[in-house]
């Protein structure tokens, strides 16, 4: 009855520790994606952002998208904005 068990834990021991490093090299591509996206825009002057008293205020081509606590939030918030499909200033967004 033993082995049964031990062999049972085991396996599920691997499915979670499977599990947590397929999540975690999940979350290091969503990351890699944000701080390219955050680079390119940088380089080409696009990307803007200031703290003002405890918010960061980020702005896209000259638009504020995002207003946030922290700074990482606030370049999170505005990449999901610019990038979100079904909105009608997403043109003036994204293009240069």
């Amino acid at each position: 009855m033993k082995k049964s068990f031990l062999k049972v834990a085991s396996v599920s021991s691997l499915k979670e520790k499977t599990d947590r490093a397929f999540g975690a090299a999940d979350a290091n591509a969503q990351d890699a994606d944000l701080w390219r996206w955050f680079t390119l825009l940088v380089q080409d002057r696009r990307l803007r952002w200031c703290q003002a008293q405890d918010r960061w205020f980020v702005s896209v081509d000259n638009r504020h998208v995002a207003t946030e606590s922290s700074f990482d939030q606030a370049i999170r918030s505005a990449k999901a904005r610019v990038q979100k499909p079904d909105r009608e200033d997403r043109a003036a967004c994204v293009s240069p």
